[in-house]
């Protein structure tokens, strides 16, 4: 007797659950000895902290028990051949797809939900106004992990063969991304790109496991696996990067650069240094931004530019990956310029026009927000929150999950220590840089930082007040800079040999 399509994947989920129960309990005591460890390494402590390495193993562990919970889960029900059992039960594949989806939403989702939302109320964070922070990363968790190993597992017979196949994708992804990125790594950078690789290896990922549970051709689902890694070359060959960076920073100015002509800021002797088939050119520029206070500041991201030169020279760049910032409190800067070292070579020592485009963004300082600082939490925006170390007046923020934007922090701070405070003052600030990583395990964000005065670390002693401000993104545009004349050779950036392997000893005095 046939049951209905909301029974029968309840039924499986029931039986799935009573036969894989040790490896199930395995897995969710993983998740809560991490969520242990990771407590522990919060506390203050002298010296090697045990917790720190168990954290470290158990992050490696918890994936690999899921891959072995993966594959007892799937293999139970094999999809590779047609002698399989429950092809004469009365089940539907897409009942049984389900099942195995519900089983790890239940047995590996809700455990990690629960154990980051302690997580997070044990920092002091409040977890309910970062739930869709949660269910982000939950989601990252299944894409990144889950589901490839869901697929791997469904076309493999055996354990043996599922571990081995996971092994080998791992290698063959990374050496592919590696070559990928080191001969068309602008275009993999290209504004959108990362968008389309992500979905494009997202829908490869769910066609194969579709066509494998829905019509078993395991040939197929195999092939389109084996593709899954080339999707990066595709794309770093067919994306069009000028149009994309063009799009994305529209010609509207956004400040000046004027080209400084001093013979002081040649770069040092030595030879030209070349990576990845480039040399750096390092132009030195006055800066003028437009509109922007010195609160602000702008971050350049592509370059673009064109080169004239004697004889009827003539050289069009695409839109080049880069990134540095210029603001309006530094009005003198050096603009780098990754230029190909076959054209650099062509005319290093011979006077050429250049026109230069960069592509920017600006990043505006958002409301301050002011509180004092104390040795107990304080809260600061971001749903964060923030201790100061009373002997070495040391700022720890602690983030749900990342830190989303630049956080400028600045206060007063005081000669000598926080015990006995000097006579003299100075402003002091920090950066709080945001997180790159795109998947957690634990929610909690944590970073330590100093203020400085210059290049002097001060403290932050309790009682101070402390202006949190975030750089708040804003509009693309571009900066245009001319130069009319000038001769590459003494801007590329140099290294010296001498310097790298210490001084010379100087030589002997003459007979």
């Amino acid at each position: 007797m046939s049951m209905s399509p909301l029974v029968q994947p309840l039924h499986i989920f029931r039986k799935d659950a009573i036969h894989l129960w040790p490896e199930t309990l395995i897995s969710v005591a993983l998740l809560a000895a991490f969520g242990w460890a990771q407590v522990h390494t919060w506390v203050p402590q002298e010296g090697f902290n045990p917790a720190s390495l168990g954290v470290g193993f158990l992050v490696v562990l918890l994936p690999v028990m899921w891959l072995v919970l993966m594959s007892r889960l799937v293999h139970d029900e094999e999809l590779v051949g047609d002698r399989q059992f429950w092809i004469t039960r009365p089940y539907t594949w897409y009942s049984l797809l389900l099942s195995k989806i519900l089983y790890l939403f239940v047995f590996i989702g809700l455990p990690l939900i629960v154990m980051q939302m302690i997580l997070l109320h044990h920092a002091g964070l409040y977890p309910m106004l970062v739930i869709p922070a949660v269910l982000k990363n939950l989601g990252m968790v299944a894409v990144i992990f889950l589901l490839p190993l869901l697929v791997i597992a469904a076309v493999t017979a055996t354990f043996i063969r599922y571990i081995s196949s996971a092994l080998a994708g791992v290698i063959y992804l990374f050496i592919v991304f590696l070559i990928a990125g080191y001969n068309w790594g602008d275009s993999l950078g290209a504004p959108y790109v990362i968008y389309f690789i992500s979905i494009s290896l997202l829908l490869i990922l769910l066609a194969a496991l579709l066509i494998q549970y829905a019509l078993r051709k395991t040939f197929i689902a195999r092939i389109m696996l084996i593709a899954l890694p080339l999707v990066f070359i595709v794309f770093a060959l067919i994306t069009p990067v000028n149009l994309f960076s063009a799009h994305r920073f529209p010609d509207v100015s956004v400040g000046k650069l004027t080209f400084v002509d001093d013979p002081n800021l040649h770069q040092a002797e030595g030879n030209v240094f070349s990576i990845e088939h480039k040399n750096l050119i390092q132009i030195p520029v006055h800066v003028e931004l437009t509109g922007i206070s010195d609160e602000n500041f702008v971050v350049v991201e592509r370059v673009h530019f064109t080169i004239d030169g004697p004889n009827g020279y003539h050289y069009n760049s695409d839109w080049i990956g880069d990134q540095y910032t210029f603001s309006n409190d530094v009005p003198n800067a050096i603009l780098p310029v990754p230029m190909p070292t076959s054209v650099f070579d062509k005319i290093r020592n011979q006077p050429v026009a250049m026109h230069i485009e960069l592509g920017t963004q600006t990043f505006r300082a958002g409301t301050p927000y002011t509180v004092t600082a104390t040795e107990k939490p304080f809260p600061i925006p971001g749903h964060a929150i923030c201790v100061v170390a009373p002997d070495t007046g040391v700022l720890e923020c602690r983030f749900p999950y990342s830190n989303p934007d630049i956080v400028q922090v600045t206060a007063t701070a005081h000669s000598g220590n926080c015990a006995n405070p000097g006579p003299q003052q100075a402003q002091a600030g920090t950066l709080l840089q945001p997180s790159t990583l795109p998947v957690r395990f634990s929610p909690v964000d944590i970073t330590n930082t100093t203020l400085k005065v210059g290049n002097t670390d001060v403290p932050l002693c309790p009682g101070t007040p402390a202006t949190f401000r975030s750089a708040i993104a804003g509009e693309y545009g571009r900066i245009h800079l001319d130069i009319s004349n000038i001769t590459l050779d003494p801007y590329a950036f140099r290294v010296n040999p001498a310097a790298m392997h210490g001084p010379r000893q100087p030589p002997p005095p003459q007979q």
